[in-house]
């Protein structure tokens, strides 16, 4: 059952609870490189793949995976 939006009273004042049923939203995998081109920069580059956890099921219905990747270079001095 999803609760997006529910009247609750405390001390009978109405509130509004939001959020999802169930704390499991996401479960993921990160793969990162990490790489020291000089002593000056450095490399980094990544990966990674999100399931979609019964709290964003129990939201959306079945929806794919998410993935996403990323590279960076640093400089510093």
């Amino acid at each position: 059952m999803v609760k997006l939006h529910e009247s609750n009273f405390s001390d009978s004042i109405p509130t509004v609870i939001s959020g999802v049923t169930n704390k499991n939203l996401a479960d993921d995998i990160f793969v990162e490189y990490n790489r020291m081109v000089s002593s000056n920069i450095y490399l980094n580059a990544g990966f990674s793949v999100s399931f979609p956890g019964k709290g964003i099921r129990d939201v959306v219905g079945n929806t794919a995976n998410w993935t996403g990747g990323f590279v960076n270079v640093v400089f510093d001095y």
